[in-house]
């Protein structure tokens, strides 16, 4: 059974976010933030990988003697490589 389960039946209907203390409910806020921070960035970590293998240069990199997982040929790709980091 779960807290709620366990408590008044009115208290029941309420939140169970209501049921935890305050700092408790302040550290689930700040972790909900934080995920969602989190998630954010790895979609964009996603995009800018996915875009940067569509892009023309990579296809001539990697036909090309130079080694395509050196980012320093390409000024644009190290400027957004730095802005994850």
């Amino acid at each position: 059974k779960t807290l709620a389960e366990h408590v008044e039946p009115s208290v029941g209907q309420r939140s169970q976010r209501e049921l935890l203390s305050p700092d408790t409910n302040r550290m689930v806020t700040q972790l909900e933030s934080r995920i969602k921070e989190l998630k954010s960035w790895l979609r964009e970590t996603e995009l800018f990988i996915f875009n940067l293998n569509l892009r023309p240069e990579a296809q001539q990199c990697e036909s090309a003697t130079q080694d395509a997982d050196d980012p320093q040929h390409d000024p644009q790709a190290t400027k957004q490589l730095q802005h994850f980091k």
